[in-house]
């Protein structure tokens, strides 16, 4: 390929990625550089749009012609002109997508709060995390971080005030919850034991991130359908989805009696019914000593498990949602931020 060659090729993915992207202005840059034995022509294209009122440029490789063997070399390049579709062409189109969502945002008052696996990167403050920040200031962080548009609703939640826990909450994907009364207060039931219970206070405040307060009920000691006392043990819970994303909807995998629960390096951690009539976990076959007093604590008890091999930097793969709500309480209650990929997650460093 010679340079009249590039020229003609780049001139018209210019005028191609223009007319795509209305507003944006492409600029092909040709540098040639000569050292020694080396004789290369460089080739770029600069794509410029105001971005809320400010000139943002993204500038990107097309590769290099040796021009003295006329080979066109596009190693370590993200676009080759031979093959190029300007809808492919993600930079313009991020900058062409920022571009109209900046001058939507002027009227939008929504604020907005990082989501799971976003937060530390995001550089927001704790207060700013609580309350939420604007649209602008999220598109801010968002482009500095080269978040394509259509991830935004990914990235972010929507912060709700008004949002608080209702009789029909869900934090269980769908399962009714047992609510219950007491000192005047009505309180939906999450987990029960032997002389308690975990539960949410309807009429609480959600937080930015949809977690509500958690509280330990404690039961009468005279009637076990009666709870007599009610405080806050510290933790927060999640509801089981948020409006912009649903959960992965996963069903429990029975073989042989048993309820695999999830995985880690090849091993599968499952639940059993044992001949005491308890719960027990077993990691590939071998007891591990945990065991709750029915199936769902077994399922609790082999979640936190699992999380235990999350926290010591295994990577491990969740088939329950009951078991991967566990989790994602677990680390939200010990400031550990986790990733979600399909089924997997991993401890982010």
């Amino acid at each position: 390929m010679k340079k009249a060659d590039a020229v003609k090729m780049m001139t018209a993915i210019k005028e191609a990625v223009e007319k795509k992207y209305p507003g944006v202005e492409a600029e092909v840059k040709m540098n040639e550089w000569e050292k020694g034995e080396y004789h290369r022509l460089y080739i770029d294209l600069a794509c410029t749009i105001s971005v809320d009122g400010e000139k943002k440029t993204i500038e990107m490789g097309f590769g290099f012609i040796n021009l003295k063997t006329n080979r066109y070399n596009v190693k370590n390049c993200y676009y080759d002109m031979r093959n190029f579709d300007a809808s492919e062409f993600k930079e313009a189109k991020m900058l062409y997508d920022y571009a109209k969502e900046y001058k939507a945002a002027e009227s939008d008052k929504t604020l907005y709060t990082p989501n799971s696996g976003y937060r530390s990167c995001m550089g927001l403050s704790e207060e700013e995390m609580e309350h939420g920040i604007s649209r602008k200031e999220m598109l801010d962080k968002s482009f500095a971080l080269s978040i394509a548009v259509e991830d935004i609703d990914t990235a972010w939640l929507t912060v709700n005030h008004d949002d608080v826990v209702k009789a029909d909450s869900d934090f269980r994907n769908g399962k009714t919850e047992k609510v219950v009364k007491v000192g005047g207060d009505e309180y939906i039931v999450l987990r029960e034991h032997k002389y308690t219970a975990e539960a949410v206070k309807i009429g609480d405040h959600f937080d930015s991130f949809g977690a509500a307060k958690e509280y330990l009920l404690t039961r009468d000691e005279h009637d076990e359908d009666k709870f007599v006392q009610a405080q806050l043990d510290g933790e927060k819970v999640w509801r089981a989805s948020n409006p912009k994303q649903e959960a992965p909807k996963q069903e429990k995998k029975d073989i042989d009696g048993e309820i695999t629960v999830g995985s880690y390096d090849g091993r599968i951690v499952t639940v059993k019914r044992s001949s005491s009539r308890k719960y027990v976990v077993d990691d590939d076959g071998k007891y591990t000593g945990d065991y709750g007093d029915d199936e769902q604590e077994g399922v609790y008890e082999a979640a936190c498990y699992l999380y235990d091999r999350l926290t010591d930097g295994h990577t491990i793969a969740v088939y329950d949602e009951e078991a991967r709500l566990d989790i994602i309480d677990c680390a939200a209650g010990m400031k550990m931020e986790i990733v979600e990929d399909g089924n997997e997650m991993y401890k982010k460093e």
